[in-house]
């Protein structure tokens, strides 16, 4: 027989380490395809979270500048100015650029106009189907 041939222990070495390389190569490869498929969906989901969280707290600081001062603010920055929230950026959009609903509240101040609700400037699609700018 051909001594190239014949197996001697390194040679059975250098496959066997060739064979586990491929495997573990193999292994991460797809473990690294599912997480970079997955990334976008999870920034997604925590921006949507994070956005709800930011809604709930502004409509909340808009409710209690009207109890507090007895007026409604005329603009998302009259709450920044006095206090009520920071300078807190859309999560969708990444920008400070809230889409300010003015009217009337006829449950807190009636017959004053001024900012009752917000929204964010994004027309994007929120993974439940709706328009973030409806939320």
């Amino acid at each position: 027989m051909n001594e190239w041939l014949r197996p001697t222990k390194v040679r059975v070495a250098i496959a066997v380490a060739t064979f586990l390389a491929s495997v573990l190569l193999t292994v991460f490869l797809t473990v690294s395809y599912f997480a970079i498929v997955q990334w976008p969906r999870s920034v997604r989901e925590t921006n949507e979270q994070v956005l709800r969280q930011d809604l709930v707290l502004i409509r909340g600081q808009i409710r209690r500048y009207a109890l507090d001062k007895q007026a409604l603010p005329q603009s998302f920055q009259d709450l920044v100015e006095h206090g009520y929230v920071g300078n807190l950026p859309d999560p969708v959009t990444g920008q400070v650029d809230w889409q300010a609903v003015i009217g009337e509240d006829s449950t807190l101040l009636k017959g004053k106009r001024g900012v009752i609700d917000v929204h964010s400037a994004s027309v994007a699609i929120s993974s439940k189907g709706t328009p973030y700018n409806t939320w």
